[in-house]
């Protein structure tokens, strides 16, 4: 079986956090990884991300020190 990571990308979308994440943990197919990116949000998205931080399916979670201009950057890094 194919294990699958699920990059999540975040820049102050905090209003959609709860719900991007939830249904992504609903999924049937539960063999995958969640990693959250942060690209130094100035909303409450580090307080949501954090309530997944103990979350069995996210295995990381980064948040950059600077922002990058693009939560897409942080892939490359």
């Amino acid at each position: 079986m194919i294990k699958v990571s699920v990059i999540i990308p975040n820049y102050n979308h905090h209003k959609f956090l709860h719900a991007r994440l939830d249904s992504i943990l609903k999924q049937t197919y539960q063999n995958f990884e969640i990693i959250i990116l942060d690209d130094c949000s100035t909303d409450e998205s580090r307080d949501i991300i954090e309530l997944y931080r103990n979350h069995p399916k996210v295995s990381h979670i980064i948040y950059n020190t600077k922002n990058s201009g693009s939560s897409f950057i942080q892939w490359n890094m």
